[in-house]
This record gives C-alpha cells, sequence and structure tokens, in this order.
C-alpha cells in the first residue's frame, strides 16, 4: 500500500496558520513566533490587537520590549491593569508608531516622562489606576499625556484622583471625555473644553463635575451617567 505523504504543521498555507495562531492565548503566541522564522513572520506580521490585560499579573518589561520590537504595526494595546510593568518600561510604546488605541495603567510619580516619541496616530486612550493604593493625576502627567497623544480624539479616566479638576486643561480639544470613579482634590479653576461633543460619567463620584466641566460646551450633544 502507498504510504500517505506526511504533512507537517509548518506547511499549512499562511492563511490558516493566522486562524489558528490568531486563537492563541498572548503568552502561547508569544511563544509559537519563537519557533522558527516563518511562524515568527506569520505571527508578527499578522497581528494587529494585542490584549496583554488578561495576562497582566505576569506580564513585565521583558514582554512589553519583546512586543515593541516584533510588532510595530500594532493599532491596538491594552496593557489594562499590568501594574508589574515598571516606569522605564513605557519608553517602548513610542515604538508602536501605528497605534491608535491604547489602555495603560496609571502609575505612581511622572511615569509618562519615559515616553519620548510621541504617538500621532493615536486617538483612544484610557488610563486606570489600581483600587488601591490611589494614583493622583497632576497637570504635569496630563501634559505628558497630552505630548504623548496630540490628536487623542477619546479619553478614558478611572480609579484615580486628579490633582485638581484644571488639570483637564491639557485636552481644551478633546471631543469625547469619560470617568470613572474619578475624584478631585480640588475644583478651582475650571477648565472649558469647548470641543466636548461627548461626556460620559459612570459613577455617583464623578457626577459633582457634570455641570463645571459642560458649562462652555455649545457643542456637547451626549451627556450620560
Amino acid at each position: 500500500m502507498p504510504t500517505s505523504a506526511v504533512i507537517d504543521f509548518s506547511d499549512l498555507p499562511v492563511e490558516l496558520l493566522v486562524q489558528v495562531f490568531g486563537r492563541l492565548a498572548l503568552p502561547d503566541w508569544l511563544h509559537c513566533a519563537q519557533v522558527c522564522r516563518r511562524w515568527q513572520s506569520v505571527a508578527w506580521g499578522w497581528q494587529r490587537s494585542l490584549d496583554a490585560s488578561r495576562y497582566a499579573r505576569c506580564f513585565r518589561d521583558a514582554r512589553l520590549e519583546t512586543l515593541a520590537g516584533s510588532v510595530p504595526g500594532a493599532t491596538t494595546l491594552d496593557l489594562g491593569g499590568c501594574f508589574a510593568l515598571t516606569q522605564a518600561s513605557l519608553k517602548w510604546l513610542g515604538q508602536f508608531s501605528g497605534l491608535t488605541k491604547l489602555c495603560i495603567p496609571a502609575m505612581v510619580d511622572h511615569s509618562l516622562e519615559f515616553v519620548v516619541q510621541p504617538l500621532a496616530k493615536l486617538t483612544w486612550l484610557d488610563v486606570a489606576g489600581p483600587v488601591s493604593p490611589e494614583v493622583v493625576i497632576t497637570s504635569e502627567m496630563t501634559s505628558m499625556l497630552s505630548r504623548l497623544a496630540p490628536n487623542l480624539e477619546r479619553l478614558r479616566l478611572a480609579r484615580c484622583r486628579l490633582d485638581a479638576l484644571d488639570v483637564l486643561a491639557a485636552w481644551g480639544s478633546l471631543p469625547h471625555l469619560e470617568l470613572d470613579r474619578v475624584q478631585w482634590s480640588s475644583k478651582n479653576r475650571v477648565p472649558r473644553l469647548t470641543s466636548l461633543v461627548s461626556y460620559k460619567v459612570t459613577d455617583s463620584e464623578s457626577r459633582d463635575a457634570v455641570w463645571p466641566l459642560v458649562e462652555h460646551c455649545s457643542r456637547l450633544r451626549h451627556l450620560s451617567w
């Protein structure tokens, strides 16, 4: 009887490999990308959305560095809850020049000073702090954020305290703002977000600042809480 041909997994068409790799968890996907050059080419070349939030506890600097050097074409990066990352590791964010959506953990001190290369294509930014300890966002941090994302259209702040309400002034032309469990140390000098068209508040702690913020928003079309 003729022997049947043996088909190696690596002989599969690129389209099928992409489908297989697309169903892998991020740690397994990283391991597969190290098997051979073909797998690496397929894994890196077709991956556009990177979600590390499900593996936040074990996601550390080395993995972010690996992603930054291997997937420069990624358009979405979710680092939500990855508080094991050190502040210095955020310098690798500048390598993702094609990012349009980014979720990063809010860290203590001026961690964003390590991001030296602006993300010109970034339009959606999500900054969330830990449940404890509380992270205070200062005007210096928001200034750094605005330089990181000069063309930002949508901003979400969660589980943090603003040093003062006017720290939002860095986004005077921001169209969309969402606040989730955000508190203010001071409500003096309320910023005028005149370009705001949608404002969403998801908890009672953030509602007190709704009217001061939207008072001068002539373009506001959507307000929800």
